[in-house]
C-alpha cells in the first residue's frame, strides 16, 4: 500500500493541471491513468507470479515443440537467406530515396516558411516571435522535467551511480571550495559583503 506507515508518500498531483496542455505527464499520473484503464501495476504482477508458474510449465513444453520445428525450418531457411540478402539491397535503396525525398521536403517547407514571414508586417512578425518563443520555452521546461525524471529513475534503480548533473554539481562545488581555500590563505575572501542601506 503507497499510504502505509513509514512508507514515502507519492507525489502530489494537482487536480488543476491539464498535463496534456502542459505536454508532460508525471510517473504517477500515469500510473493512476493505467488503474484506471483496468491495467495492472507492478505490485500486483508480483503477486500474480505464483500462478503463472504453473503457466510456465505448459510454455517450456510449447517452447520445446518449436524448437522441434525450427530443426525443421533450418533447411528451408538458408534457402531463403539468399532471397533476403537481395530483398535487404532493394530496402536499402529505397529507403536511401525515402531520406533524400524527407529531407527536400524538410528543406521546401523551411523555405516557404522563411517567406511566409517576410510577407508578414510588423506587428504579425513581431507577435509570432513572441508566440515562437513561448513555445520554445515551454518545450524547454518540458525537457528538463523529463531529463530530471530520467536521472532520478536513474539513481532510484542505482542508489550507488549518481546522475551527471549532481556529479557536475559535486565538482563544481568542491572547485569553488578549492579556490575559496586558496583565496583565504593569501589574506582574501570570497564571501560577499552585504551593503548597508543608507535611509536619508
Amino acid at each position: 500500500s503507497r499510504y502505509a506507515v513509514a512508507k514515502e508518500l507519492p507525489p502530489h498531483l494537482s487536480p488543476w493541471v491539464d498535463n496534456d496542455e502542459e505536454g508532460y505527464k508525471p510517473a504517477y499520473a500515469e500510473e493512476i491513468e493505467r488503474v484506471k484503464n483496468g491495467e495492472m501495476i507492478e505490485d500486483e504482477l508480483v503477486e500474480e507470479q505464483g500462478i503463472d508458474e504453473n503457466t510456465q510449465a505448459m510454455e517450456d513444453e510449447k517452447s520445446e515443440d518449436k524448437r522441434v520445428a525450427k530443426n525443421d525450418q533450418a533447411d528451408s531457411e538458408e534457402e531463403e537467406e539468399e532471397d533476403d540478402e537481395e530483398e535487404e539491397e532493394e530496402v536499402e535503396d529505397e529507403s536511401k530515396r525515402k531520406e533524400r525525398q524527407k529531407s527536400q521536403k524538410e528543406n521546401e517547407e523551411k523555405e516557404a516558411h522563411e517567406l511566409a514571414k517576410t510577407m508578414m508586417n510588423k506587428k504579425a512578425a513581431r507577435l509570432y516571435g513572441r508566440m515562437q518563443h513561448g513555445i520554445a520555452q515551454k518545450k524547454a521546461k518540458v525537457d528538463n522535467l523529463h531529463k530530471r525524471r530520467r536521472d532520478l529513475e536513474l539513481e532510484k534503480d542505482n542508489p550507488g551511480n549518481k546522475s551527471m548533473n549532481l556529479l557536475k554539481l559535486e565538482r563544481k562545488r568542491k572547485e569553488r571550495k578549492e579556490i575559496g581555500n586558496r583565496y583565504t590563505e593569501t589574506g582574501g575572501t570570497m564571501k560577499k559583503k552585504k551593503k548597508k542601506n543608507k535611509a536619508t
